[in-house]
């Protein structure tokens, strides 16, 4: 039962002092916190492209006229038809003419990793996305596809066809790099390297600092006395008699 208590005080001890610790270096760390946090979101804006998104949303109609009564079994085929018009997208000739007619400099594999598409919540409407780090270049990208991909579909499926929904339009801020998250990312970063370093300098330092008490610690022996420092340039007889000899001269 004595052991336990003993361990248990001791634990909380030390808890206490590297706690104590770490507010005594609290300006290092946050210090460090600031440092990281600066350093980047700084780097990230001077050495990272902004990139821009220009969206363009289409809408698959599966051959069945506007003024029939649309029925489940349409709007499943038309989702199903969503697939296929992304492959027309990306693997037919629709790239290659919207190099063309947009005056693009960059091949069709390097224009390939600049779009993306995907269907809306399972539905018969798609978005393709243009990726660029030139606004007007994304939306004039958008633009040129959504004129080119509807006749493109019509010539591969008979009797499908595609409709805009939303044209393309220039986007106004960056989707990429996110600054606010980069800057909060350096500073979880820049406090907890500070902290570890903190405790670790702390666990690993074995100076004995305060002897009576490293002695009660760890042997099972009573501290009857202890030697003061003579040699303390504050309180130690050396200093004393130094200063008393010197104003008895």
């Amino acid at each position: 039962m004595n052991t336990k208590e003993t361990v248990r005080d001791d634990l909380e001890i030390n808890l206490l002092e590297l706690l104590g610790v770490v507010l005594r270096r609290s300006w290092l760390i946050i210090l460090c916190t600031a440092i990281f946090a600066g350093a980047a979101f700084l780097g990230t804006k001077w050495m990272v492209t902004p990139l821009y998104e220009s969206n363009v949303l289409f809408y698959v109609n599966n051959g069945q006229s506007s003024e029939a009564k649309i029925s489940s079994s349409d709007i499943m085929a038309s989702q199903s038809l969503v697939e296929t018009y992304l492959v027309v997208l990306k693997y037919g000739t629709t790239l290659d003419e919207v190099i063309d007619k947009a005056k693009l400099d960059c091949t069709r594999e390097e224009l390939t990793e600049k779009i993306s598409s995907t269907s809306i919540n399972n539905t018969e409407i798609f978005q393709v996305t243009v990726t660029d780090s030139d606004a007007d270049r994304a939306v004039k990208i958008a633009k040129t596809l959504s004129k080119i991909l509807p006749g493109k579909v019509a010539e591969v499926i008979d009797g499908s066809t595609v409709r805009i929904v939303r044209e393309a339009s220039v986007p106004t801020d960056p989707v990429s790099p996110n600054l606010k998250k980069t800057a909060m990312i350096g500073a979880i970063a820049g406090f907890v390297i500070s902290l570890i370093y903190v405790v670790l300098r702390y666990l690993l330092d074995d100076r004995i600092r305060d002897a009576s008490r490293y002695l009660k610690d760890t042997y099972p022996y009573p501290v009857l006395t202890a030697i003061p420092d003579l040699t303390s340039r504050s309180t130690g007889y050396y200093y004393r008699a130094q200063n008393e000899g010197g104003k008895r001269r």
